[in-house]
């Protein structure tokens, strides 16, 4: 039987980024951030255009507590969203790419995630996100050997992608130190 993924806090800081759930109120940021091609690009399953029947099929998605989907909101917004459930995924609104909210917030997830037995972590990322890619190795996530080709809905075209494993084995084995505020 597989083992199911622990489920997390509803809420946690990550610095100045506050981890919570989301929320039917998180609907027009969604669409707007979501409806960014900056954005969509880098998620195969995002649909174009992103609609509010987008936004809620989301919101159903989050509110599922396996999935541990969390929105990263900053002084009231939200700047972006995570999941720790089957696979691991993420984005950043465009404004707040670059600046280490979402390092620090997988910093501040990944040791709840892995502190009991959970099933092994895996992101999927475009060949050519080298930034997500770059946080994916800082984290100590393994590349894969190989890439694959996935659909990317927003762009209309598929993409080669390479996978990243995170193991709980692994992530205790790299001692990282607790997360700083």
């Amino acid at each position: 039987m597989p083992i199911a993924p622990p489920l997390l806090p509803e809420t946690l800081s990550a610095g100045a980024v506050r981890l919570r759930p989301l929320t039917a109120a998180d609907g027009p940021a969604l669409m707007h951030q979501l409806g960014t091609p900056g954005i969509a690009r880098w998620l195969a399953a995002i649909r174009a255009p992103f609609t509010e029947a987008d936004a809620r099929e989301l919101l159903d998605y989050a509110a599922d507590p396996a999935q541990n989907v969390r929105a990263l909101e900053a002084g009231g917004a939200l700047i972006g969203c995570l999941s720790l459930g089957a696979t691991l995924w993420y984005w950043l609104d465009t404004p707040y790419q670059g600046q280490g909210h979402m390092s620090r917030a997988l910093r501040h997830l990944l040791p709840l995630y892995f502190r009991t037995p959970a099933p092994d972590l895996i992101a999927s990322c475009r060949e050519d996100n080298t930034n997500s890619a770059a946080l994916l190795r800082r984290l100590g996530f393994v590349p894969a050997p190989d890439t694959r080709r996935r659909f990317f809905h927003a762009e209309a075209c598929s993409h080669p992608c390479r996978e990243y494993r995170m193991s709980r084995a692994r992530w205790l084995a790299l001692d990282v130190p607790p997360p700083s505020a």
